[in-house]
């Protein structure tokens, strides 16, 4: 992996309290949609390090402008939580995609480990295991 481990663990913790710390989500249709175009351009960072641009640009679509309410008869509840529900539809499938980041890190920690330790059994008799293996 090319970036840094503790972007993903850091980056997915951010999202994780905006989400929790959302009280009313109808009224934070604009703060959600600010923080997904946030954490969505510094995830876009650890994509490109990872080269998986792609599927992030297919996962994840720029962030949609969304309008503050106001009191003039210009606030639309309904549109309001559609629009907080979308936001936090997508903080949520980020903060997922960055935890397969952090899955990965630990499989390929543990093959590593496994794999370490098994070329480095022998055979009860000082041999090591692996070089008493045939080749078909």
């Amino acid at each position: 992996m090319a970036a840094d481990p503790g972007t993903y663990l850091r980056l997915k913790a951010a999202i994780d309290a905006t989400i929790d710390r959302i009280d009313e989500k109808s009224m934070a249709a604009k703060a959600l949609s600010d923080a997904y175009a946030v954490f969505r351009g510094e995830a876009l960072l650890v994509a490109k390090a990872e080269s998986v641009q792609p599927e992030f640009d297919r996962l994840f679509p720029a962030p949609k402008s969304v309008s503050r309410p106001t009191t003039r008869g210009g606030y639309d509840p309904i549109a309001a939580a559609s629009d907080a529900n979308e936001g936090l539809a997508l903080l949520a499938r980020l903060s997922g995609w960055l935890d397969g980041f952090e899955r990965q890190l630990k499989f390929d920690a543990v093959t590593s480990i496994y794999a370490r330790a098994r070329s480095n059994q022998d055979d009860g008799n000082g041999a090591p295991i692996a070089a008493n293996r045939q080749r078909w």
